[in-house]
């Protein structure tokens, strides 16, 4: 109500204090700012484009997705070191030692990509839940390999509980 830059202000002040209510570690703060500068980027591009620009529902919600799930490595990692090396190993290929969660992911990706738009290819989505029929062999297919990929995405060693530092 008091003006655009207040209201950036306001909502990068929100998304830090999330981010130091979390622990007060380096990753935390990262993750907050990161969170807030997506919501400011949000409603910045919002207020520039006014209903001039229509994307696809489909690519908003993958961009979106994408995006926060590139937030929350940072709210995971241990350190700024461990999260430069999960991004590293996410995103970089390296010719001589092929890294296990570099493929699991691509294909991870992939694979939710295929199962999006073939279900909305469907003409059963209504913007409600997505339908992946099972009796298909489209939809049989597309079942099993993401369970296939969730179980090769898993983590097998210790997890400890989010909040045990804190």
């Amino acid at each position: 109500r008091c003006g655009k830059l207040k209201t950036y202000r306001n909502l990068m002040a929100t998304m830090l204090l999330c981010g130091l209510w979390h622990g007060a570690a380096w990753n935390f703060v990262l993750w907050g700012c990161l969170h807030g500068l997506l919501v400011c980027g949000y409603h910045f591009l919002r207020d520039i484009a006014e209903e001039k620009v229509r994307l696809p529902v489909i690519f908003n919600v993958l961009v979106t997705f994408f995006l926060v799930t590139m937030c929350w490595i940072f709210f995971r990692g241990s350190d700024l070191h461990n999260i430069e090396q999960i991004l590293y190993r996410l995103f970089i290929y390296e010719e001589h030692a092929v890294n296990h969660m570099y493929v699991w992911s691509w294909l991870g990706i992939i694979v939710g990509i295929v199962m999006g738009v073939w279900t909305i290819m469907v003409d059963k989505w209504q913007a409600k839940r997505p339908v992946v029929e099972v009796q298909t062999a489209m939809g049989f297919f597309i079942i099993c390999m993401s369970i296939y990929f969730l179980f090769g995405l898993m983590y097998t060693g210790n997890n400890p509980f989010v909040y045990a530092a804190f």
